[in-house]
This record gives C-alpha cells, sequence and structure tokens, in this order.
C-alpha cells in the first residue's frame, strides 16, 4: 500500500495562514467591541457630556442605578463636575467622583449628578425607542 503525500505550495500555506489571521481578528473584534453612546451639548456656560455602554437598569423613580452588565459605564461630565459609574466583573458597582474618590456609595452632590446622568439617558432611551 502506498502513502500519497499533500504537498502544499509555501505560497498557498502563506496565503492560508493569513487569512486565518485575519478572521480570527475579525471574529475577536466582532465581539469585543462594545456599543458606545454619547450625549454631549454644549453652550456659552454649559459644557456636557454622557457617555454610556452595556445596559444599565435604573430604579423605579430614576434617582440611581439598579443593575449593570458586567464591564459597562456611566460617565457624566458637566462644568468640570465628573461622576463615572463603573460594573466590574462581578456585578459590583463603584461611583468615581470628580475628586478621584472611589465609592461604592454618593454624597449629595453624586447623587445629583447621578439623578441629572439618569434623566438625560432616560430621555435618549425613550426617543429611541419612539
Amino acid at each position: 500500500m502506498k502513502k500519497s503525500k499533500l504537498l502544499i505550495d509555501p505560497i498557498m500555506m502563506v496565503t492560508i495562514t493569513i487569512i486565518g489571521i485575519m478572521l480570527a481578528a475579525s471574529f475577536t473584534s466582532c465581539h469585543t467591541e462594545k456599543q458606545v453612546t454619547t450625549i454631549s451639548m454644549s453652550s456659552d456656560n454649559l459644557s456636557l457630556k454622557v457617555e454610556y455602554t452595556g445596559w444599565i437598569t435604573f430604579n423605579a423613580d430614576k434617582t440611581g442605578i439598579r443593575d449593570m452588565s458586567p464591564g459597562s459605564y456611566l460617565k457624566y461630565k458637566k462644568n468640570g463636575d465628573k461622576l463615572t459609574s463603573k460594573c466590574d466583573a462581578n456585578g459590583n458597582i463603584t461611583y468615581e467622583l470628580f475628586d478621584g474618590s472611589i465609592s461604592t456609595q454618593l454624597d449629595d452632590r453624586g447623587k445629583q449628578m447621578l439623578i441629572d446622568a439618569i434623566k438625560i439617558v432616560s430621555g435618549q432611551q425613550a426617543k429611541q425607542k419612539s
């Protein structure tokens, strides 16, 4: 019984390798990129930007975040004041305030910033649904 050998041209081997790498890169990028929504407004006395990714569920009275998807965030910036809400891989939500402090609870100023961000995001989501 004769064994046959499959001979592959070196150029064909390089071509197959390159196509494989491109397919792997394409597959990876399709599944790791997140859609980011950005809402911004500015005027003479106002600079406002809200950015978020992932899904975010607000509490019933829209004064806080009930749940976020792991890896998601909500960023709020108004005239230099900043608030970032993030959810880690374990589902823990943390807040980073304009002064760089990180906490699981917000002070009154942080709560008001979160409420303002929620109003903007909720309004945008309502527009997208209609």
